[in-house]
């Protein structure tokens, strides 16, 4: 098997964020605030003198994982404005993250700020479950478009801790959907096939320095 490409950055460099351990993100916390599909307020981010995964200047980054995996509350950890979360536009749509009838404006919304955003080589966190492959694909052709370099993070959890974290949600998701959508998820191998220049797991980056697959 051959390596995975090289990831070549894309617009100017600018100098790195404050770093936050993912280990924070994903094994830290009460299990009320993992996977909630919003942010931890600012009072409750810590910055450690590290962070991982490091993302190229304009990358988009996709979040690959059922609820409860912990993926929101990795999105915290870079700036709120990089996120977008269909989560958080079918509230803004109908005042319910749970409204899926909504969810069709709120797929309008993220695909307006991601040509937006892409366009402009700003970099990018795709906050939602993305275990779907068509979802993957689409998201994937639009970074293709505007050149710029294509992360997921996959969010290796076992099933068990996925669980007990959705139980402990203020929003929990019915336990047969969390055990569904598990299913899905993919392999690293499958991510890069796709065509994600890095692929990153988050079991990785909790137990070492960020190695990217």
């Amino acid at each position: 098997m051959s390596p995975a490409p090289s990831v070549t950055s894309v617009g100017p460099a600018k100098p790195p964020m404050p770093d936050q351990r993912v280990s924070d993100a994903v094994g830290k916390g009460s299990p009320s605030r993992l996977g909630r599909g919003c942010p931890l307020p600012q009072k409750d981010r810590k910055v450690d003198p590290m962070s991982f995964p490091h993302l190229p200047a304009g990358a988009l980054c996709v979040l690959v994982g059922p609820p409860g995996c912990g993926k929101s509350t990795l999105a915290a950890r870079w700036p709120d404005s990089w996120r977008v979360c269909l989560d958080r536009f079918r509230e803004l749509a109908s005042d319910s993250e749970m409204d899926q009838s909504a969810t069709p404006v709120a797929v309008e919304i993220q695909n307006l700020l991601l040509e937006a955003r892409l366009s402009r080589a700003r970099t990018t966190i795709v906050d939602s479950t993305n275990l779907e492959t068509r979802v993957r694909a689409d998201l994937l052709a639009r970074a293709n478009q505007w050149r710029r370099p294509r992360v997921a993070v996959l969010f290796d959890v076992p099933l068990d801790v996925v669980e007990a974290r959705n139980a402990g949600r203020e929003r929990v998701v019915r336990p047969h959907v969390v055990r569904k959508l598990h299913r899905l998820l993919p392999t690293a191998e499958q991510l890069r096939v796709e065509g994600f220049t890095a692929v990153h797991l988050v079991s990785d980056l909790t137990t070492s320095t960020g190695r990217s697959r």
